[in-house]
């Protein structure tokens, strides 16, 4: 206060004299009589004793109220700078976070519910620490109370003391060698089964999959068919071998392959017999590297018949083309062999494209009689239906001529409606016309003139045929003449010279009804002369006298 000192008054820029001061101050600002911002003057009240006031006491109140307001900032800065040093030393101050905590004293929870208590308080503690030093540091009106804490310092206190007794006797512990070897086994033990719970997994899988093969094993032992196939093979040695081997012998000799060295080989597989027929020698060679196409296609078919020659129950066979590649001989003994079979009661059923075969078969089966009925069934296209018109009770088309010409005649008929005789395919439907016809003619001279003596793709000839046989000049003028023309127009490349038109309809007609009239007139001619030489045959009567 040494700045009011020299005042008249006493104790002037005391506490009680500030006190005043702002008393009668914040008074007269309440009653209106003047704003905080101005001072009194020269003549106006004083804020404390309401007299006049003097010049002097103008200068006082002036002096006064500039030291109240430079002390007042000065306690204020001096507040602030202690209390930013405060919050300094707040912020400052090292609290772990909850996750520090319960990290560090993870294992020391697990220990027991105790220390797991004693855990779950501090991370609390912490938490509630952290709240209030968050509202003291951002000058929060309300802050959070801190808790009672005497209690859980005392149990960290008492778990320090005992930790650290532990601690110091585990060391004391680990310093004995007998202890320390069995801490090292312990942890041998511990670690064999940390290892074997990572392992476990798949030490399972590989259990699993031992028993499991151990199972197989088993398995594949009950069912084994070693001891089978060894009793089937004696069985079969005594009961089935040989007959059978007997019966190939003899399909093998009626098909004509007795020249050829063959054995029977038989093998046993999963309880199964398995026949082959292979070639006798000192290596193994396989069949096709040593017989013809034709032979092995015989010895097929000799293995076959001699598998089903022991059937009882007769059920019925399909054959297709069994003649593929034989030559003539092998192929009479096929179907001798076949139409036996179907003399036994057996249906047998043969598909074939060789009319040699065919013929064969029709021979035979007629050697037999009423024991083999036979059924002739062809396949053919037509141009109406396609492919598979099937016809009962016929023969192919170069066995019929009578059939030959009704179909000729009606092809002819069909032709009668057309009108363009210049097209590429009224050309085409003349030539094939033409082609038949000649063929028929040439079936005509076997089938008629000839009386079948001879007949293609059969080997018989039949002599007694020839009292039906008689051709004159007439005859073989007619038929070379027709040849001649249907030649002509059925499938000879003609020269420009002789290019003649196509004929009509009515044309076609009248060619065909050349063959038909001549076949009428030869049957007639073949009747007179069937009589006059059967009586050839007869002996000459003598003449009584």
């Amino acid at each position: 206060m040494e700045r009011f000192v020299n005042e008249p008054f006493k104790n002037t820029g005391t506490d009680a004299w500030r006190i005043l001061f702002e008393a009668a101050r914040a008074f007269a600002i309440s009653s209106g009589d003047q704003t905080d911002d101005r001072l009194p003057a020269v003549g106006d009240l004083c804020l404390l004793c309401q007299e006049p006031l003097s010049e002097a006491g103008a200068s006082r109140i002036g002096r006064f109220n500039d030291f109240i307001s430079s002390e007042a900032s000065r306690l204020a800065q001096a507040t602030r700078t202690r209390l930013e040093e405060a919050l300094g030393g707040l912020r400052s101050v090292a609290i772990p976070s909850e996750q520090v905590i319960s990290e560090n004293f993870a294992i020391y929870a697990e220990d027991n519910a105790v220390r797991a208590g004693v855990t779950s308080h501090l991370v609390e503690a912490i938490r509630d620490f952290e709240r209030r030093r968050a509202a003291m540091v951002s000058g929060a009106t309300e802050i959070p109370g801190v808790p009672e804490l005497s209690d859980l310092l005392a149990t960290v206190r008492g778990e320090h003391n005992f930790l650290e007794a532990e601690a110091h006797e585990l060391e004391h512990k680990a310093t004995h060698p007998a202890r320390l070897d069995e801490k090292r086994a312990r942890l041998a033990v511990l670690r064999d089964r940390n290892t074997f719970a990572a392992n476990l997994p798949s030490m399972l899988q590989r259990h699993a999959d031992l028993s499991a093969l151990q199972c197989i094993r088993r398995c594949l032992q009950l069912v084994n068919t070693r001891a089978i196939s060894t009793h089937i093979t004696a069985l079969r040695k005594e009961m089935v071998t040989a007959e059978f081997n007997k019966r190939i012998q003899s399909e093998i000799e009626i098909l004509d392959l007795k020249h050829i060295p063959f054995q029977l080989q038989e093998t046993s597989s999963g309880g199964q017999n398995l026949f082959s027929i292979g070639l006798q020698g000192v290596k193994h060679v396989k069949n096709n590297q040593v017989l013809s196409e034709g032979e092995q296609r015989a010895l097929a078919l000799a293995c076959f018949l001699a598998e089903i020659g022991d059937d009882r129950e007769k059920y019925g066979m399909i054959i297709d083309d069994p003649v593929s590649s034989l030559d003539h001989i092998r192929m009479r003994r096929v179907a001798k062999r076949l139409v036996a079979e179907a003399a036994k009661g057996r249906q047998v059923v043969i598909f074939t494209h060789s009319i040699v075969f065919f013929n064969e078969i029709v021979s035979e089966a007629s050697r037999f009689g009423e024991q083999t009925p036979l059924v002739k069934t062809v396949i053919r296209k037509t141009d109406s239906a396609g492919f598979g018109v099937i016809e009962e009770d016929k023969e192919p088309w170069v066995a019929d001529l009578s059939a030959r010409i009704g179909a000729l005649r009606d092809r002819a008929k069909s032709y009668a409606s057309l009108t363009e005789f210049d097209t590429e395919s009224y050309r085409r439907l003349v030539k094939d016309f033409y082609s038949d016809l000649r063929e028929t003619w040439e079936r005509a001279v076997e089938e008629l003139v000839l009386n079948k003596t001879i007949v293609r793709f059969v080997p018989d000839v039949m002599t007694t045929r020839l009292k039906a046989v008689g051709v004159d000049d007439d005859d073989y003028r007619t038929i070379y003449h027709a040849m001649k023309h249907v030649s002509e127009r059925s499938g000879h490349d003609m020269s420009s010279g002789r290019d003649i038109p196509q004929p009509k309809p009515s044309e076609m007609a009248d060619d065909l009804n050349v063959l038909d009239d001549f076949r009428i007139a030869y049957r007639a001619k073949q009747k007179r002369l069937t009589e006059a030489r059967e009586k050839l045959e007869e002996p000459v009567k003598a003449i009584l006298e």
